[in-house]
């Protein structure tokens, strides 16, 4: 059924553009000619493909409040943004993030909430800067998914949106294989 899905749009593209090939090879009108008033409509996003349901909870943090705040909001906007997931709506889940520890999440609890991943978070505020911690887990097989990039000491706070951005892209090549886009020039 999936080949069919795929193949479909091919052959309706390759449909609406035989007659205006054929009909530009007898020399008639111009393209805005052929098109009159309606014009193409090309919609561009994501693929056909499902998108993988996330879990990302409130970080645990220490001293680092609105910190915590933004830095998840951040990577919940990265990860949506990336075209390859969804994240879980928070009101959803049955554990209190502030309660589990960031290393020893509860599986099933995040499996009943839909999740096929889990982001945990860890913040401490200290007098040289911010700690980070990120964890990646994959909630159906029970494991940790090993990234580029999840821990970081002492970072300055103009900083931690960069390593929050470094964690998206690092989740986003550890699940797909391909490089993420957030915060590069």
């Amino acid at each position: 059924m999936s080949k069919q899905i795929t193949v479909l749009p091919l052959l309706l593209l390759l449909g609406l553009s035989l007659p205006l090939v054929s009909h530009a090879q007898e020399g008639g009108g111009s393209l805005p000619e052929l098109l009159g008033d309606e014009g193409i409509e090309v919609v561009v996003g994501p693929s056909t493909k499902e998108l993988d349901p996330v879990a990302v909870p409130a970080a645990a943090c220490v001293g680092a409040g609105e910190l915590c705040t933004s830095a998840i909001s951040i990577l919940r906007n990265d990860l949506t943004l990336s075209g390859f997931f969804h994240i879980v709506n928070p009101d959803t889940y049955l554990v209190d993030p502030k309660a589990e520890d960031i290393n020893t999440p509860d599986y099933s609890a995040w499996f009943d909430v839909g999740a096929k991943y889990l982001v945990r978070a860890h913040m401490e505020s200290t007098d040289k800067g911010t700690n980070i911690e990120f964890r990646l887990y994959n909630v159906v097989n029970k494991e940790k998914v090993v990234t580029g990039s999840d821990s970081w000491k002492n970072v300055p706070r103009g900083q931690v949106r960069a390593k929050v951005h470094a964690f998206a892209n690092a989740v986003i090549e550890a699940l797909t294989g391909m490089p993420g886009i957030f915060g590069t020039q």
